[in-house]
């Protein structure tokens, strides 16, 4: 059975990050449809919810441990279209089509998904679109 590309690099990147203990729960959140399926609450955006918004390590009020090297490595992982595995575009979408309000998000977490917007929209322009979005709630 062939490999997909997704896979292919899904796999450097668990030999690359291997001793990321959170390697898998951030890879989940980022790009598995758990998001649709989970039983987040809208509104309001918990703190919590930046697990399908992971940032980087350095950001405060980070809970993850995410690498700028790790986080190049999803960036490039989620621009690979694979249906049923990465719904990275979907969850974005998704969160786009939302009539959000200021008063919708919990205390970090407007800052933590913009954050991740920051960090990700490089990779996905509709990433782009939803910081735009986020930051007009300010």
């Amino acid at each position: 059975m062939k490999s997909s590309k997704f896979f292919k690099e899904l796999y450097k990147i668990q030999g690359t990050f291997r001793d990321n203990s959170n390697l898998m729960g951030l890879y989940e959140g980022l790009v598995w449809n758990q998001f649709f399926n989970s039983n987040v609450t809208m509104p309001p955006f918990e703190d919590s919810f930046q697990w399908f918004f992971p940032v980087l390590e350095e950001t405060p009020y980070s809970q993850g441990k995410m690498s700028r090297e790790l986080a190049e490595s999803f960036g490039k992982l989620i621009q690979i279209p694979e249906e049923n595995e990465n719904l990275y575009k979907e969850k974005i979408e998704y969160m786009l089509n939302l009539p959000l309000t200021r008063d919708m998000f919990k205390e970090h977490s407007l800052f933590l998904i913009q954050e991740h917007c920051k960090l990700f929209s490089p990779y996905c322009e509709s990433t782009k679109k939803l910081l735009s979005k986020l930051q007009s709630l300010q």
